[in-house]
């Protein structure tokens, strides 16, 4: 009796590829270990190299750490290029942006240096990062991951320029995702109130302010969230998301 045809054995992939920004930052690290956790490969960007390096040593196998300053477009040009090596044979299954850099300071003599470092950081790093990737999101229909925080949706006092870029972040996140949703990729931006890192630490300190860390959001909530987000089907995107400490200490 003939022996019934074996299917075909599947071609061995790589898993797919998801990229975050900002990650030698509380955050940013506490994202990339439940990522890496999940199962997921992460390419980790971030100016911190010993953080990096570290982080690539609790994630063995599943985190590649990349040293970047996002105010360095040559640095994000090349980066693009090595991506496209990186890529070939895999899917870019999300990028996630969580880079970024805060200064304070009133209207009549903030520093416009200070201003500048944030538009560059905070909001033509993230443009030009996502324009350079786009073309491997869409052919892999994948996520795109803003965060953001609660001051891209409310002007604050001595805050206009750290406001001012974030909401101009929150722009990009909605145009983007008027753009692309057509072609499979989701768009997520999600609001962060006070959390637990050692910015705000220094942020409470400059605020002449007791800091209880334990009272505000955690880094992994943050990362807990993230993954909620990338666990949903892809009939379901998450426009907006805010969350915020439940008991307000500040």
């Amino acid at each position: 009796m003939p022996m019934p045809a074996q299917a075909p054995t599947p071609a061995v992939t790589s898993p797919a590829l998801y990229v975050l920004s900002g990650a030698s930052s509380d955050i940013g690290q506490a994202i990339a270990c439940k990522l890496a956790g999940s199962g997921r490969s992460v390419l980790a960007l971030g100016r911190d190299r010993d953080r990096l390096q570290a982080l690539e040593q609790r994630c063995p196998g599943k985190v590649q750490a990349h040293t970047l300053d996002f105010t360095d477009e040559n640095a994000l040009q090349g980066l693009a290029r090595e991506l496209g090596q990186e890529l070939a044979g895999r899917s870019l299954a999300g990028l996630i942006h969580c880079a970024g850099i805060y200064h304070a300071g009133r209207v009549e003599h903030a520093s416009l240096v200070e201003l500048d470092r944030m538009y560059h950081a905070n909001v033509r790093g993230p443009y030009q990062l996502t324009q350079l990737l786009l073309p491997a999101l869409a052919r892999s229909a994948g996520r795109v991951i803003f965060i953001n925080s609660t001051a891209g949706l409310h002007a604050r006092p001595a805050l206009s320029g750290y406001c001012a870029s974030q909401h101009s972040l929150r722009v990009l996140a909605d145009s983007l995702r008027e753009e692309v949703n057509a072609q499979g990729v989701l768009v997520t931006s999600i609001y962060l109130g006070r959390t637990a890192t050692r910015r705000m630490e220094g942020i409470f300190r400059s605020e002449q302010r007791d800091y209880h860390p334990e009272l505000l959001l955690q880094p992994a909530d943050v990362a807990d969230t993230v993954l909620f987000v990338l666990s949903l089907p892809p009939r379901a995107e998450v426009v907006d998301l805010t969350i915020r400490p439940a008991l307000k200490s500040y």
